[in-house]
Order: structure tokens, then C-alpha cells, then sequence
């Protein structure tokens, strides 16, 4: 958008241009005028009709200000053209990067998801591992108070069959 305003500015500043290009030149005639001596009515009659030559000049000037005036037309339009494609494509890659956008923002999501389900997994197998520890750690103290009372029964057994 910024290409398209500063080429509207271009043309605009251009075309001031020239507007003032135009006012000098009309300024310039009218000093030229001015400075012409009075004629009398014949002399302003041979004045008033031009030469083959001034007529030829004319035209060629007519003939350059309008090829100008082309050229001018066809840069600006092949100006608007450039901007409209460029436009064109910041567009398409805009719209790309926001598709890839929301792929990545969908797999984020998947895996955010994920991640909180096996955080919640995970802790459910710390409670299931701190069960099993517990479980574990009472039987072990089971299996050791039942060592020691078959301990102490074997050695008072013992001492019953010594003693026999």
C-alpha cells in the first residue's frame, strides 16, 4: 500500500510540475507580448496567419508533448501494474504464513494436550509408585517381624533340643 501511495504522490508532484512548467511559460508568452512593438493593422494581419514553417513547428511540438504525455500514461499504468502484482504476492505469502499459522498453532495445541496428559499420567503413576513403596516397605517389615519371631523360635528350639 505504501508503494501505491508514494507513486500517487509522484504523479501528483509531477503533474504540479508541469501545471507550473505551464504558468511560466504562459508568464514568459505574455512578457513577449508585451514587448512586441505596435503593429499596424496589415502587419497584424501578416502577423495572425502563420508560416509554413511556424505551422510545422507547431505540430512537431503538439506531436512531442503528446508522445510525452504517452510515456508518461504507460509508466504509470506499468507503475500500478508492478504495485498490483507485488500486492498480489505479499498477499498469497500472507495468506500462506497464516495457514502455516494455524498448522502450527493446531500441533501446538495436539501438543499441549498431550503434555498435560501424560503430566496427569505421570502422577498417577507417582501415587501408584508411592502405593507401591508403602505396600512394599509393609511387607518387608512384616517378612522382618516374622524373621525375628522364627529367629527367636528357631534359637529357643534350639536351646530346647540342647538342653534335651
Amino acid at each position: 500500500m505504501d508503494v501505491l501511495q508514494m507513486d500517487k504522490e509522484a504523479a501528483c508532484q509531477q503533474s504540479e510540475n508541469q501545471v507550473v512548467e505551464l504558468e511560466k511559460a504562459a508568464i514568459w508568452v505574455r512578457d513577449l507580448e508585451s514587448q512586441l512593438p505596435v503593429m499596424d493593422s496589415d502587419a497584424i494581419k501578416q502577423m495572425q496567419r502563420p508560416g509554413a514553417d511556424d505551422v510545422m513547428v507547431l505540430k512537431k511540438e503538439l506531436v512531442s508533448v503528446q508522445t510525452l504525455m504517452d510515456q508518461m500514461t504507460q509508466e504509470s499504468e506499468e507503475r500500478s501494474h508492478k504495485v498490483l502484482q507485488e500486492r498480489q504476492e505479499l498477499q498469497r505469502l500472507l495468506d500462506e504464513a497464516r495457514e502455516r499459522a494455524i498448522v502450527v498453532q493446531q500441533e501446538f495445541d495436539q501438543f499441549k494436550a498431550e503434555n498435560k496428559r501424560l503430566k496427569v499420567e505421570n502422577q498417577e503413576k507417582d501415587v501408584e509408585n508411592v502405593a507401591s513403596k508403602k505396600t512394599f516397605q509393609n511387607e518387608q517389615d512384616k517378612l522382618k517381624m516374622s524373621y525375628t519371631e522364627n529367629e527367636a523360635i528357631r534359637v529357643e528350639e534350639l536351646a530346647n533340643i540342647q538342653a534335651a
